[in-house]
C-alpha cells in the first residue's frame, strides 16, 4: 500500500466544487484506509510552497487537483524524484489528463487513483523549467494574457478561451528573429510564433501535423510563416477547423534538443498555459521518463506510440 497520499487542489481552478472533491477524496481513501492529507492552495505560490513540502516528506503519492498550470506546478517539484503524480483534472482543457487517459469526472479520476497503475511520462524542459503539453514564445503569450482578462469579465471556459485568440488577433503582430541550433546546424527565421508540444492528445484534437515527432521520441517545434493580422486570424480559424496544412501554414521540426536564441534578454514564455519572464537564450529538450504518473490501468493497451507513456509498474496502485 503506497501511503501516506498529499493531495493539493487549487481552491480557484476551473468551475468544479473543491468541496464536493474533497469529501469524494475523504471517502474513497477511508474506504480503502489510505492515509491522506488534503490542502486547499488558494494561489499558485501555495501550490508551488506545498508541492516542494511534499516533494520533501514521507508521503509516495503526491496528487495535483487542477488545470494544466497546476499539474505542472505540482509535477515540477517531483520529476527526478521517486515521489509518484497523481492527477485529478479540474481545469478547463486538461490536456495532460486526456493525453493519459485519466477520466475527467472527479470519483471517477479518484478511483484511478486507488486502482490505476504507474506509467513513465516524458517531459520538456525549457531552461530547466519542465512543461508537459507545450512552450510557446510569441503570439501565444499575448493570447493567455487576453485569456486571463477574458476569465475574470466572464468566467472560466472554453468560449471565453477561444474569444481571447480572435481579440488578440486583430492586434498588431510583432515578428521575432530567432536562430536555432539543432543537432550541428544553424537556422535563421522570422516568425510571430514558437510553439513547442509534446502532448500528443493535443495535437490529434485539433488536426495538427507533428505527431510523427513525438512518434519518433522528439519534440515537435512549429514555427508560423510571418503574416499579418489577416493571415493569424485565418491562421487561428484554420486551427479551429482543424484544417492546417504542414508546409504552407506551419513549418515543423522534430527536434530532441535545441537551443534558440532571440534579440532580447528576457522574453515571456507561456509554459502549460502560465507565463514566466525567461533569460534567453533557450536550451529546449525532451526529459525521456522523468515523470512517474498514475494511469488508468487500460491506458497501456489504448494509447497511441509516442505519447510519451512508458508502462512501469503493473496491478493495483495502492
Amino acid at each position: 500500500m503506497l501511503s501516506p497520499v498529499e493531495v493539493i487542489i487549487n481552491a480557484h481552478s476551473g468551475a468544479t466544487d473543491k468541496e464536493e472533491v474533497k469529501r469524494i477524496l475523504d471517502q474513497i481513501f477511508t474506504a480503502e484506509a489510505i492515509e491522506a492529507r488534503i490542502s486547499l492552495a488558494r494561489n499558485g505560490e501555495e501550490i508551488v510552497e506545498l508541492a516542494h513540502r511534499a516533494a520533501q516528506g514521507n508521503a509516495r503519492v503526491v496528487v495535483a487537483g487542477g488545470g494544466d498550470g497546476t499539474i505542472n506546478a505540482v509535477a515540477s517539484q517531483l520529476v527526478g524524484t521517486d515521489k509518484i503524480l497523481g492527477v485529478l483534472p479540474l481545469g478547463t482543457f486538461n490536456y495532460f489528463a486526456r493525453n493519459h487517459g485519466i477520466p475527467l469526472d472527479p470519483e471517477a479520476a479518484a478511483r484511478t487513483l486507488v486502482e490505476g497503475e504507474i506509467v513513465e511520462a516524458n517531459t520538456g524542459e525549457i531552461n530547466e523549467q519542465i512543461f508537459l503539453n507545450n512552450a510557446s514564445i510569441g503570439l501565444y503569450p499575448r493570447i493567455l494574457h487576453q485569456r486571463e482578462q477574458e476569465y475574470r469579465r466572464w468566467g472560466r471556459s472554453k468560449i471565453a478561451a477561444y474569444f481571447s485568440v480572435l481579440r488578440t488577433m486583430v492586434r498588431p503582430i510583432r515578428i521575432l528573429n530567432l536562430r536555432l541550433n539543432a543537432e550541428g546546424k544553424a537556422a535563421l527565421r522570422r516568425t510571430p510564433l514558437l510553439f513547442i508540444c509534446s502532448n500528443k492528445y493535443q495535437m490529434l484534437e485539433f488536426n495538427v501535423p507533428g505527431s510523427a515527432c513525438l512518434d519518433a521520441g522528439k519534440l515537435a517545434f512549429y514555427l508560423a510563416r510571418p503574416a499579418g493580422r489577416i493571415e493569424m486570424l485565418k491562421l487561428a480559424i484554420l486551427t479551429f477547423l482543424q484544417r492546417l496544412n504542414s508546409g504552407r501554414d506551419l513549418e515543423v521540426m522534430c527536434l530532441d534538443e535545441a537551443w534558440i536564441s532571440a534579440r532580447r534578454r528576457m522574453m515571456n514564455v507561456a509554459i502549460d498555459g502560465e507565463i514566466r519572464a525567461i533569460r534567453t537564450p533557450f536550451q529546449v529538450r525532451l526529459r525521456r521518463g522523468v515523470l512517474r504518473v498514475i494511469a488508468p490501468a487500460s491506458t497501456q493497451r489504448t494509447m497511441s506510440p509516442g505519447t510519451g507513456v512508458n508502462h512501469a509498474e503493473s496491478g493495483t496502485f495502492i
